[in-house]
């Protein structure tokens, strides 16, 4: 479970994130531990205002930034821009998005995963 924070200050928005690891009972599907993580190890998160976000391993994708969360700020209308947020040292790069991103809804592409 992911809680991002908004914490507004005089000239820009800056950004935190909690994030916990939930242990349900396989039975019931009822919660039975949250536990607050301080890292994310080589996992990498990408997170939406709305509806679903992914976790993924960092080793499957090497270009991406382990241990950190991508998000869009889908409430900036103005702005177009690609967030990372740095687990470890709580930091946050912001890209600009390339111009076909700002006429699109903003979603992450998913691949394609065999369940057994």
């Amino acid at each position: 479970m992911v809680r991002r924070n908004l914490i507004d200050q005089c000239d820009k928005s800056s950004y935190n994130f909690d994030i916990y690891k939930l242990e349900l009972d396989a039975q019931s599907g009822k919660l039975e531990q949250m536990n607050k993580l301080e890292s994310l190890e080589d996992n990498i998160l990408f997170v939406r205002d709305r509806g679903d976000s992914i976790s993924l391993s960092a080793s499957a994708f090497p270009k991406m930034e382990k241990n950190s969360i991508y998000f869009v700020d889908e409430s900036d209308k103005d702005g177009f821009e690609l967030h990372i947020y740095n687990v470890q040292d709580e930091s946050v790069d912001s890209r600009s998005l390339p111009r076909p991103f700002r006429t699109m809804l903003h979603f992450w592409v998913l691949p394609q995963f065999q369940w057994d």
